[in-house]
């Protein structure tokens, strides 16, 4: 959206339900889209120790909806390494990630 535009307005609809994850399973890019596939996973019932990934739900989003959200993130990120709540971990061959402190 270039700078002469105005953002639409936003319409809260709380029929929307909010969807929980626990873990990112899948990001790829297919040359437009960002392709994000968000998964939960969930123990044995039965106490057997073990548990399964399931899908939840799959976030396509363009490039500068993705680019938005990774600045929004950033900025967040950067926050919390502020107050403490966040720090980065040591740089090694997978970047260098924020860990919880707590």
């Amino acid at each position: 959206m270039n700078e002469n535009q105005k953002k639409p307005d936003y319409i809260i609809d709380n029929s929307v339900p909010e969807q929980f994850g626990d873990s990112i399973v899948s990001v790829f890019y297919d040359g437009a889209n960002f392709r994000i596939e968000v998964g939960v996973t969930r123990l044995d019932q039965l106490g057997g120790g073990s548990s399964t990934m399931h899908p939840i739900t799959r976030l396509v989003l363009p490039m500068p909806a993705a680019n938005d959200l990774h600045r929004k993130l950033t900025g967040l990120f950067g926050q919390l390494e502020e107050q403490g709540v966040l720090k980065r971990a040591a740089q090694g061959p997978g970047g260098g990630a924020p860990d919880r402190t707590n």
